[in-house]
């Protein structure tokens, strides 16, 4: 799964701030995430960590210490999720 806020964001540092993304640690099968710009108002990827099968999770705009402390409480990596096959996917 990706969530991302418009590639114009980016530089502005601007983010989309969700409720919870407790609804996303709860999804069937969730291997692979990625997080850009968006984020809890928390700051905080605590609530993913009960996803039992996330694989890779890539997040911008958290605080730097935020995924450190996410990857080493979890074993969860930084990897780039696999391309699915999906002609056009950027």
């Amino acid at each position: 799964v990706r969530l991302a806020t418009s590639p114009g964001w980016d530089s502005s540092g601007k983010v989309t701030v969700v409720d919870s993304l407790q609804p996303l640690a709860n999804l069937p099968g969730l291997k692979h995430l990625e997080l850009f710009g968006v984020q809890p108002a928390s700051r905080s990827l605590q609530e993913l960590e009960s996803a039992p099968e996330l694989v890779s999770l890539r997040a911008s705009k958290y605080p730097a210490e935020e995924p450190r402390r996410f990857y080493m409480a979890t074993g969860v990596t930084d990897a780039f999720a696999p391309s699915p096959g999906v002609a056009d996917w950027s």
